[in-house]
């Protein structure tokens, strides 16, 4: 045999004659023809061998040592007794064909060959000292069958790999069980991987409970697959998902199960327990862990102190740098974190010193095992209760199974046990049977401490410790204490997270801190100086505002007080909360209430509600409609009128109304002018614009808004009048042969001639003026030149048809100014030569366009009211419980199909409101259902893109009917939206 390095510095191994290295695929060859050529012998055997720890040799002593190592073994292998053929086939991994003598011993033979490799590894020992090298071997004689070797090196592979869980020296033969045992592993993950594939995976309960109060705490969620209608449990699939890495995906589905039901229970308002879920091993080297539970989370808006994740022992101590991170990471999100099966993995100390978490899982070995150890567990145990409430942290007891170990727990100190005996881990429906029909509570069989009475003095570190991080989490804007001379002593995370800053900018400000988050000094003296906080007796509530590190005004509401304390004596203690949001709200609903009166002040008109059946009552309207009809509101309520629009309508015009609103009603126009009499009978013409017709009590009712276009209606009829006399003076034009003006064309040409002097007054010149320019028939310079070949096209077009020609065009006054003018001309005659002659009139059309553009305007403000104003309307029946949708924006609108008839309570089941605003909602519906009349408060309810948006929601009883209410619903955000 030749050995030889090659130029790379890796073992490069040539046969001589029996020996092959890094060629798997010769030494099948090489084997199976060894085999072909001696098919009398029966006794052939592959020894698969593998290195335990050689890595170990490479990393600490270097290359070069690992390949003489493997030099070395590869010389052991070859100089075996009746090795026949080896090689390395890669890395660590050999292969050894050799013969097997008929009738030995095998457990002797095994156990001899085990102890030279012993002794083969202790001399190489003083090589790498440190190594700790062993040898997994699996031994499978070789069948004479097709691919046999193929077949014999796979088994004894299988067999290696059962070797390798001894950590000495190990030679293991290959049987069918094992090779059974194989085939059920991979019929199980295809089963596995199935079940993720279908969501056949569930997770059960287990509860937490405190053995003071008797009260479940928490829970743990624990993993099952569903198969056939039977439970298979974690110790079945676990290790297999761990070794393909398909626990991640396992990990995460679970994780939204637990969301989706913790979601569920905040919809249906039922009592919340703490769900902990385990956290595998890898998703420590899992890049974006936290932000994929983050997006979980978000989906089903879960608060995260719901949530907790359990890391075990073993796995931090594995990779302590990795879990301090992931740790670290999901505590400043607001999760908490566990320490699973603490005192399994020897950890010392160091734990506690180097990462960072909220409890403490104590392994069940310290009461399953403390009848051995029960002197040493007395003192252990005391002890790490004691190391947890000193640094304030909970510590849990699992695998409690009797009511003796309860006990144990109980005179040690710790709190809160977790095992089967209270619960063996259950189904959610049985999880939610025990919380809500005991109210989440076991009945305990010794004398319980009162503990709902206990003093702050008797309460643990720990506890004070969740009890303190509630409040600061609880309050909204946070928490911080200030000294006498107002230098920061504390903050809390919500309220560094608030400002901007870090928590070392503002505790490293001293007194200067303020500088940073107030607009001036004398705002900071006011909030803190002029508000009595000094005063013992009180607790002051303070109104301010500051202004965050990236320049956003934050409006503040603080309570706060002076108090004592040990370490720090006098000192103020001040609740931040952060009440941006409804400052900013207030002052948009106030500019928006603002923007309305002054757009409707400024509308010679108003909007309101009438009916279209019966006479017209006008249900309610804007001040703006009472003024343009020259009553007050008080007026027009009281007899005789009594809000009835028919009673200030002309008889001639009231039926020709009915007539009008019929076609309303059919949607055939959605507008009308009326005459009314004012209150002074003065004669005001009204164009009444109709939308949102719908039925409210029986009656067919519309939203209107009017406008005074008295003006307008005048214009008109001095329209018609001036078509009047344009029709006498055309009867005069054709029977006379003179006309006011006369247009002649001819091929494409047109000349004109005025013969009526009276146009001076229209164009703004002296007669002697216009005469001149006429003379010279440059009647068409007079158009304004944008007009001025349209006007000529028309006429030469309608002149080859001899038809009329109506026209408005723009005209040029003598001092430059553009006036609209129409010209109606008829055809005239036809001269010989193919003069065409027409006979015209020009009017002054510039008032009518003026007032046309005013009308138009009108009108535009009105959709404009109408696009902003943004509001939703139901009928409400308060007796029946029942709301029927009215009116609905087509877009930003809330969630709710148009013509809905549903019951109030549906606006909750379907999550159209936000969690925190569903007890106003409720507040409002009971209070209206109490015999309140009306009930306003904003909530954020989900509109038809999804998004949540604010709605200022008001609910009131009609006059006419207190069974019956309207709900209006005005989408603020959308109102911004569409002012911006």
């Amino acid at each position: 045999m030749k050995i030889e390095c090659d130029q790379k510095g890796g073992v490069k191994m040539e046969e001589s004659h029996n020996f092959y290295l890094n060629d798997y695929t010769e030494f099948v060859k090489q084997a199976t023809d060894i085999i072909e050529s001696n098919k009398n012998s029966k006794n052939y055997v592959i020894m698969y061998a593998d290195l335990t720890n050689f890595q170990l040799v490479n990393d600490f002593y270097g290359f070069i040592e690992g390949d003489r190592f493997l030099l070395e073994f590869a010389k052991f292998l070859s100089m075996s007794p009746r090795t026949i053929l080896c090689g390395r086939v890669f890395s660590d991994h050999f292969l050894r064909l050799s013969l097997f003598e008929d009738n030995c011993d095998i457990e002797s033979v095994t156990r001899n060959y085990e102890q030279k490799l012993e002794t083969f590894i202790s001399s190489q020992e003083e090589h790498h000292p440190d190594s700790k090298i062993a040898v997994a071997a699996g031994l499978c004689p070789v069948k004479l069958e097709e691919k046999a070797i193929i077949k014999a090196i796979d088994q004894a592979n299988i067999a290696r790999k059962e070797a390798k869980k001894d950590n000495h020296c190990k030679l293991v033969w290959f049987n069918e069980d094992m090779q059974k045992f194989i085939n059920k592993r991979k019929i199980l993950e295809i089963e596995i991987q199935n079940a993720l594939r279908n969501k056949l995976f569930t997770f059960y309960l287990q509860p937490k409970v405190n053995i003071n109060t008797g009260k479940i705490v928490g829970s743990e969620a624990l993993a099952r697959l569903i198969k056939d209608n039977k439970v298979i449990y974690p110790d079945q699939f676990i290790e297999i998902m761990e070794k393909n890495e398909t626990i991640i995906d396992l990990d995460f589905l679970i994780c939204q199960q637990v969301c989706r039901y913790l979601r569920e229970r905040i919809d249906q308002g039922k009592k919340l327990i703490p769900v902990s879920m385990n956290m595998s091993r890898m998703h420590v080297y899992e890049t974006g862990f936290v932000a994929r539970v983050n997006k979980i989370v978000n989906k089903y808006n879960i608060p995260p102190y719901l949530l907790e994740f359990e890391l075990t022992e073993t796995v931090i101590l594995k990779n302590l740098t990795k879990v301090r991170e992931v740790a670290d990471e999901l505590r400043s999100f607001g999760y908490r974190v566990s320490i699973d099966d603490y005192g399994t993995g020897y950890s010392g100390m160091n734990i506690w010193q180097d990462l960072n978490f909220d409890i403490v899982k104590l392994d069940r070995s310290y009461i399953t095992k403390r009848e051995s150890n029960n002197n040493r567990n007395n003192i252990i145990i005391p002890a790490i209760v004691d190391i947890c409430n000193k640094l304030q942290t909970t510590i849990i007891c699992e695998g409690v199974e009797t009511l003796d170990q309860c006990l144990y727990m109980k005179r040690f100190g710790c709190n809160v046990v977790q095992g089967y005996y209270f619960s063996k881990p259950v189904s959610t429906v049985e999880f939610e049977k025990m919380i809500d029909e005991t109210d989440g509570k076991f009945n305990l069989p010794w004398n319980k401490d009162d503990f709902k009475y206990t003093s702050v003095d008797n309460i643990s570190q720990s506890e004070i410790k969740a009890i303190t991080n509630s409040i600061f989490n609880f309050i909204p804007g946070g928490v911080a204490g200030f000294s006498y001379e107002l230098e920061l002593l504390f903050v809390s995370d919500s309220l560094v997270e608030l400002s901007g800053y870090s928590r070392e900018e503002l505790l490293s400000g001293g007194i200067e801190w303020p500088k940073k988050l107030f607009y001036s000094e004398e705002e900071f003296k006011h909030v803190f100086y002029h508000n009595g906080l000094a005063d013992r007796s009180s607790k002051n509530l303070v109104e301010f505002k500051i202004k965050a590190k990236n320049g956003k005004t934050v409006y503040i509401n603080m309570y706060g007080g002076l108090v004592d304390s040990p370490e720090w004596g006098s000192y103020y203690l001040c609740c931040f909360y952060d009440v941006t949001n409804e400052k900013v709200n207030e002052l948009k609903s106030h500019e928006l209430q603002e923007n309305i009166n002054s757009l409707l002040k400024n509308i010679n008109g108003g909007i309101g509600k009438m009916t279209l059946d019966g006479k017209g009552t006008i249900l309610f309207a804007s001040d703006g409609f009472y003024k343009t009809i020259g009553y007050t509101r008080t007026d027009f309520n009281q007899p005789p009128i009594n809000n009835d629009l028919s009673q200030i309508v002309s008889k001639e015009a009231y039926f020709l109304c009915n007539h009008v609103i019929e076609q309303i009603k059919a949607g055939k126009i959605d507008y009308f002018e009326v005459e009314v009499n004012s209150k002074t009978a003065q004669k005001i013409w009204l164009t009444i614009y109709f939308s949102n017709i719908h039925r409210e009590n029986g009656k067919l009712v519309a939203d209107v808004f009017c406008i005074d276009s008295t003006v307008d209606h005048q214009q008109m009829m001095l329209e018609q009048h001036c078509n009047e006399m344009e029709d006498n003076l055309n009867i005069v034009i054709e029977n006379t042969p003179g006309d006011i003006v006369v247009i002649k064309i001819k091929d494409d040409h047109i000349t004109t001639k005025f013969l009526s002097h009276g146009l001076s007054k229209i164009f703004d010149f002296e007669q002697s003026e216009l005469t001149d320019i006429l003379k010279h028939n440059k009647g068409f310079d007079l158009v304004y030149e944008d007009d001025r070949e349209v006007l000529a096209k028309q006429f030469i077009e309608l002149s080859k048809q001899k038809s009329c020609v109506n026209f408005d065009y723009r005209s040029y006054y003598k001092n430059g100014k553009v006036s609209w003018h129409n010209i109606n001309a008829n055809f005239y005659r036809q001269e010989e030569d193919g003069t065409i002659i027409y006979h015209g009139i020009i009017t002054n059309i510039n008032t009518l366009k003026e007032q046309q553009e005013r009308a138009e305007k009108l009108k535009d403000r009105y959709n404009f009211i109408l696009s902003v104003l943004a509001v939703d309307v139901w009928n409400f029946d308060v007796r029946n419980n029942r709301m029927d949708s009215l009116y609905m924006d087509d877009k930003f609108s809330i969630d709710l199909p148009k013509g809905a008839k549903i019951v109030p309570e549906k606006l909750l089941e379907d999550a159209l409101i936000l969690p925190e605003d569903q007890n106003k909602y409720l507040n409002m519906l009971t209070s209206i259902r109490a015999g309140q009349k009306t009930a306003h408060d904003k909530l954020h309810c989900r509109i038809k893109t999804g998004e949540y948006n604010l709605f200022d929601l008001m609910i009131r009883v009609k006059d006419t009917n207190s069974d019956m209410a309207i709900i209006m619903a005005k989408n603020f955000d959308q109102f911004f939206n569409k002012k911006e």
